[in-house]
């Protein structure tokens, strides 16, 4: 059998009330936890020694997240909530979860408050939440095999629209 936690039947049920349902909403950044475990880390970002949070590297390019925030930010605060290291928070009830479950459980154009810090400064940024702008495909296969080649170490898979936006924001190779 499968349990199918409260809050996301909750969230569903929320979702539906206007009788469409508009999927979960995403941030799309990469991360990594624990960074700041690294003195050099942190006088290279220019931080205090005490200073907590998540380092963002990078964005997926099916959101929006990157006209407010960079890679290189820091982020210190989701919503009031101070990020630890390892990207968990302490939740009204004193539970402790990973910060991104606070975007698990917002509705499509609802706000997320975030601070952080960029280049040695303190920044605040709100961002209103939407589902990713194109279906992921992969998360909607089932019953199918990927189609992919390997050769010599390799793997080949079909050139798509979602790998050529990639292409096109991550590297800027046309217009």
């Amino acid at each position: 059998g499968y349990v199918i936690p409260t809050t996301a039947v909750k969230r569903f049920l929320t979702d539906i009330q206007d009788g469409k349902y508009h999927g979960y909403v995403e941030l799309g950044i990469v991360w990594l936890p624990n960074i700041l475990r690294n003195q050099g880390m942190k006088k290279w970002i220019n931080i205090g020694s005490e200073q907590k949070g998540i380092f963002l590297m990078d964005f997926l390019n099916n959101v929006d997240t990157h006209k407010h925030l960079k890679p290189h930010d820091l982020i210190t605060h989701i919503d009031g909530y101070p990020i630890a290291n390892d990207g968990s928070i302490k939740y009204k009830n004193g539970s402790s979860m990973r910060f991104d479950e606070i975007i698990e459980r917002k509705l499509s154009g609802n706000q997320v408050m975030f601070q952080g810090v960029r280049k040695g400064k303190k920044f605040s940024k709100q961002i209103s939440l939407y589902p990713p702008r194109f279906s992921l495909k992969q998360r909607n296969t089932y019953g199918q095999r990927p189609r992919y080649f390997i050769f010599a170490g390799m793997v080949f898979v079909s050139l798509t629209k979602g790998y050529l936006n990639t292409l096109k924001r991550r590297y800027n190779l046309w217009d």
